[in-house]
């Protein structure tokens, strides 16, 4: 019986403002794709695990692991991240809809810095529990990540529908026992309604 849904953040709940994006940081198409290229660093996952508690920080290890980047790196830091995303409101209006009648929780890969950006969405009110990497210094798809999750909050994985963009954390979850939904470019609220009426008749 499903009791709970558990969401991911970043490509599900929230979405970059491209609108915005590109005017506000001045990105080339090159530019863009060295930014791409810092989310796979060493120091970004470093971060993520909560090694960095301000953006000074990683700012400055970004540039002493990649000093070649160092220009871009202080152009796309200096500015706000509520500048960059913005809220994915078809996921988040599910997401409120669906507080009715489930636990709602996060379990999402986030740094110190972002993670204060994510908890001033609106949305979350209607969240029970957020777990994010930065704080207990662990990543998904590390499989430590979703049981320390579960331990957390008493959960039982056979209870939960987990939502995600990565395949690789969808993989994970399913091994763990999770019910998941990898999420298409448009959330559809029907699609989950009807696997987890599947998966609680089964």
């Amino acid at each position: 019986m499903i009791k709970a849904i558990v969401f991911d953040v970043n490509g599900v709940l929230q979405r970059p403002s491209f609108r915005h994006f590109f005017p506000y940081v001045h990105l080339s198409p090159k530019e863009l794709y060295t930014f791409y290229r810092l989310s796979r660093s060493t120091s970004f996952k470093k971060a993520n695990l909560g090694e960095y508690k301000t953006r000074e920080e990683l700012v400055n290890a970004l540039c002493k692991e990649l000093p070649q980047y160092s220009e871009i790196i202080h152009r796309v830091y200096k500015k706000r991240w509520e500048n960059y995303f913005v809220e994915w409101r078809s996921a988040t209006r599910a997401l409120e809809e669906f507080s009715k009648d489930y636990d709602i929780y996060l379990l999402s890969n986030q740094s110190t810095d972002e993670k204060k950006h994510v908890i001033s969405y609106p949305f979350l009110k209607y969240v029970k529990g957020a777990f994010f990497s930065c704080d207990i210094h662990m990543m998904k798809p590390d499989a430590a990540c979703f049981e320390a999750f579960l331990k957390e909050y008493d959960l039982k994985a056979e209870e939960c529908l987990f939502i995600d963009d990565s395949s690789k954390n969808i993989s994970v979850a399913n091994q763990l026992g999770f019910l998941t939904l990898k999420k298409d470019f448009l959330f559809s609220k029907k699609k989950v309604r009807k696997l987890i009426e599947k998966a609680n008749t089964d």
